[in-house]
């Protein structure tokens, strides 16, 4: 029966197939999705003789790895890893939270010193000294 639960027997005649005198074949009609055991028994003068049986999953047909579990823990490890949190979706108020902490304004105060902080004050230096040379040099000072 559909979903592995028992369901119940039913006879179903062999039909001959064209054109081999020898042959049957049956038309076995699955009506759900589920697992299905179909037994072929060939009887002689009323007594079995022989026993054909197989199991058959009647499912739809999904792309390879549709049926993976996703690795909750391992996503979660990731997005912490990366500066973030991993929450499922009935935690969305957790997430929630966490963006608006994320996208609060925060003030960071930054000492930098004006000769490490930056180069330009190495030009300003250089073209103060340039341009005094300069005007010594056409003033005859020098």
């Amino acid at each position: 029966g559909p979903d592995g639960a028992p369901g119940p027997a039913r006879d179903l005649a062999p039909e001959a197939v064209a054109g081999d005198p020898g042959e049957a074949g049956l038309a076995v009609p699955f009506g759900a999705r589920g697992e299905y055991l179909v037994r072929v028994v060939a009887e002689l003068d009323g007594g079995a003789i022989a026993t054909y049986e197989k199991r058959y999953a009647i499912a739809p047909a999904l792309p390879e790895g549709a049926r993976l579990e996703p690795d909750i823990e391992g996503m979660k490890r990731l997005a912490e890893s990366h500066g973030g949190i991993g929450v499922r979706a009935a935690e969305a108020e957790r997430l929630h939270a966490w963006i608006a902490d994320l996208a609060r304004a925060r003030v960071r105060q930054v000492t930098a010193s004006l000769v490490t902080g930056s180069p330009w004050w190495l030009a300003v230096v250089m073209i103060a000294l340039i341009s005094e040379w300069v005007l010594r040099r056409r003033r005859n000072l020098l």
